[in-house]
């Protein structure tokens, strides 16, 4: 438990720059995003922005400013095709996407989206490639199958409990969705 809460504490962090205030997220979880922490104090700051996930299914991070921000850096995770990344900006709501894509600027593995205004937003589109690595580990040999930074499967799948063995929906394009919550 404590590990995943140092990795939410540390999911993203304001830095200065010279060319203004960046958010710069490590780790893409679903969040709200505090403002740049006033005085001291951090869970009191406004929300910034919010970031929609839809790793492990999709390569695909939606991301909408509730403040002007200067510049964005997004972290890509491993196994990230980093040639095949664009985004499209939109204004308000998802479904006034512009069709044009582009591709950010990119600092090593981060995605580089400058000048937003609020409510202002874009979708952040990244392939994940699917490969195959050998690993060693307490003196065996295991082939571990990978889709971006995700373990799809492990072989051997373990002794008592197979490892990984109910992940091949993992292999799907599109994140599941639910069934409404209240019928219209």
């Amino acid at each position: 438990m404590q590990g995943i809460a140092l990795a939410w504490d540390a999911q993203s962090e304001w830095r200065d720059t010279p060319r203004g205030k960046e958010l710069r997220v490590h780790l893409l979880f679903n969040h709200a995003i505090h403002a740049a922490p006033e005085s001291g104090l951090t869970e009191a700051a406004p929300i910034a922005a919010e970031l929609w996930s839809h790793l492990p299914y999709e390569g695909r991070v939606t991301f909408r400013a509730h403040q002007p921000i200067s510049r964005v850096a997004l972290r890509l995770p491993d196994g990230t095709d980093l040639a095949g990344v664009t985004f499209q900006n939109y204004a308000g709501n998802a479904s006034d996407a512009r069709k044009a894509e582009e591709h950010p600027n990119m600092d090593g593995q981060y995605a580089i989206i400058s000048n937003l205004a609020a409510s202002q937003g874009f979708e952040l589109l990244f392939p994940l490639n699917e490969y195959e690595t050998l690993e060693r580990a307490a003196g065996k040999n295991y082939r571990v199958q990978w889709k971006g930074s995700t373990v799809l499967s492990l072989v051997p799948p373990g002794e008592k409990v197979p490892l990984y063995a109910h992940r091949a929906m993992l292999r799907n394009a599109k994140a599941p969705l639910c069934a409404p919550r209240y019928s219209r």
